[in-house]
């Protein structure tokens, strides 16, 4: 009986102490600021689309974002899905207009490629692959000149 009895307070000691821990783990957890569904690059951040939910502190990501009120309008710069962590580095800066255009670096370019059929299989040239290069130049003279090789 003494050995049931002290198995049975061992057991209502742990499970106290397990309590307390655990609620002290979750009266420490911070909010942040996570997706609600899937958020595609380029896309303004809006009300719906950001919640918070209670994070550890000690497995909080880097440069993450507390307030989502803070994130409305933002613009982002890779895509996010559902429950990812908002970060800092995720988004473009705080006035970039949406689309493609939030994706390019600062200090770089993009310019546009017009694409038909014919470009749009471009795409199956694998490396290790021949193909032709056709170039097309102007000289001095105006005159022009076509050299294809392989």
């Amino acid at each position: 009986m003494i050995v049931l009895a002290l198995a049975l307070v061992a057991g209502l000691l742990a499970t106290l102490m397990a309590v307390r821990w655990l609620q002290h783990q979750a009266g420490t957890a911070s909010p942040v600021v996570v997706a609600t569904g899937d958020i595609p690059l380029g896309t303004p951040l809006e009300a719906g689309m950001l919640t918070t939910l209670s994070w550890p502190p000690s497995q909080e990501p880097a440069g993450a974002a507390r307030d989502p009120g803070a994130l409305i309008g933002r613009v982002t710069r890779s895509a996010l899905t559902r429950h990812e962590p908002v970060l800092e580095g995720k988004l473009a800066a705080v006035g970039a207009r949406g689309g493609l255009s939030a994706a390019i670096a600062p200090g770089k370019r993009a310019i546009t490629v017009k694409v038909n059929e014919v470009m749009g299989v471009a795409g199956f040239a694998l490396p290790g692959g021949l193909v032709d290069v056709m170039v097309h130049t102007q000289t001095d003279d105006s005159r022009t000149r076509y050299r294809t090789g392989r």
